[in-house]
């Protein structure tokens, strides 16, 4: 991407086809996206792609710029480090899924949070959603299968400070947030 440019990122994992991730930015001279989520053992398309034309939707090349690269096998924490290059593919990208932060439809709050926190969402169209917190070294400290309402609260006055990935799975979607504790 060139810079000013919005640049939208996917992580899609290859075995399931699930969505991981979907990060939006603008891109600078030099600038970082972290993903949280990825797992061992597992490996994933990075799908991104820069809004060229400036339509803010995904257009096949050469309207915008689309790359993917691969993520095979993954062990442990990994950087990929990508350059403006003009090899681009079609990436077939859908531009909203069920967790979509442009949309808003997803609200965590609040972040930081001590003692509860929660989570709304608007146009869910299913009718069970599984919250699950992991802290940073992927231990699951706190998981729940809840009826999906617009707003779900969660205690979690029980787990120490620090930094957590809240996952939030449905029957065909997953998408995990970071929440700070204090």
């Amino acid at each position: 991407p060139h810079v000013g440019q919005n640049l939208h990122l996917t992580v899609i994992d290859k075995t399931s086809g699930m969505e991981v991730q979907r990060v939006s930015t603008v891109a600078t001279a030099d600038f970082m996206v972290d993903v949280f989520g990825i797992e061992n053992g597992k490996s994933y398309n990075i799908d991104f792609f820069a809004d060229h034309n400036k339509n803010g939707n995904y257009d096949v090349p050469p309207a915008d710029h689309a790359w993917r690269l691969e993520l095979d096998d993954v062990m442990g924490d990994t950087t990929l480090l990508f350059q403006h290059n003009t090899s681009f593919t079609d990436i077939n990208w859908i531009a909203t899924t069920v967790f979509d932060r442009n949309n808003s439809l997803v609200r965590i709050y609040p972040n930081p949070a001590t003692d509860r926190v929660f989570i709304e969402m608007d146009n869910i169209s299913v009718s069970k959603i599984q919250v699950s917190i992991y802290d940073l070294t992927g231990k699951l400290r706190y998981e729940t299968l809840k009826p999906l309402t617009n707003r779900i609260e969660l205690d979690i006055h029980g787990l120490n400070n620090g930094i957590y990935l809240i996952d939030l799975k449905t029957n065909s979607k997953h998408q995990m947030f970071k929440l700070i504790k204090y």
